[in-house]
C-alpha cells in the first residue's frame, strides 16, 4: 500500500513540476510578450494618427487607444485582434473619430515579424469579425499575466512541500 501512495505522490510531484514550468512560461509572457506586442502596434496606432491628421489637418490632440482584444483558434496557433480608436480635437472643441482594425498569429507578433499585422478598414472587419472571439485580458494585461503566473507557480510549489510533507511523514520506513 506504501508503494502505491509513494507513485501516486510521484505522480503529483510531477504534474506539479509541470505546473511550476507553466507558470513561469505565462509570467514569462506577461513580462517580455505583452511588450513586444503592444511594440508591433504602435505601427497600427501611427497609421491611425496619420490618417486622422491627413483628413483633418486642424486637429491638435489626437488620442488613440485599444478598445478591444479578439482571438480565434487556429491549427498552428492563435491569432490575435485589436479595434484601435482614434479621437481627435480641435483648438474649438470639434473631434473626429476613427476607428482601425489590426490582426496577426500571437507567434508571429511575439518573434517581432514586421509583416505580421494585417490592417483591416470597418467593412472588412465586419466581414470576417464572426471568426473571433473576445479575448480574456490574459491575452493582453501584461499585470494581469503576471499575476496568474505567480499565482499558480505558488500553488504548484505548495502542492510539491505538502507532497514531500507527505512523502516525509508518513510514508517514511519506520527504524526499529
Amino acid at each position: 500500500m506504501k508503494t502505491f501512495f509513494k507513485i501516486i505522490l510521484g505522480i503529483v510531484i510531477f504534474i506539479a513540476t509541470l505546473g511550476l514550468i507553466g507558470s513561469g512560461l505565462v509570467y514569462a509572457y506577461g513580462q517580455h510578450g505583452v511588450p513586444i506586442i503592444k511594440k508591433q502596434l504602435e505601427t497600427v496606432e501611427t497609421n491611425l494618427e496619420n490618417k486622422l491628421l491627413a483628413d483633418h489637418s486642424e486637429l491638435t490632440t489626437v488620442e488613440i487607444k485599444i478598445l478591444e482584444t479578439y482571438y480565434k483558434n487556429e491549427d498552428l496557433g492563435f491569432t490575435v485582434a485589436f479595434k484601435i480608436y482614434g479621437k481627435g480635437e480641435t483648438i474649438l472643441g470639434t473631434t473626429y473619430e476613427d476607428t482601425a482594425y489590426a490582426s496577426g498569429n500571437i507567434f508571429a507578433l511575439l518573434i517581432s515579424d514586421a509583416h505580421a499585422i494585417t490592417e483591416y478598414t470597418e467593412s472588412e472587419w465586419t466581414a470576417i469579425s464572426d471568426e473571433f472571439q473576445e479575448a480574456p485580458e490574459i491575452i493582453f494585461n501584461g499585470q494581469y499575466t503576471k499575476n496568474i503566473g505567480i499565482i499558480a507557480g505558488s500553488i504548484s510549489i505548495g502542492i510539491i512541500v505538502l507532497s514531500i510533507l507527505i512523502r516525509i511523514i508518513f510514508l517514511r520506513k519506520k527504524r526499529v
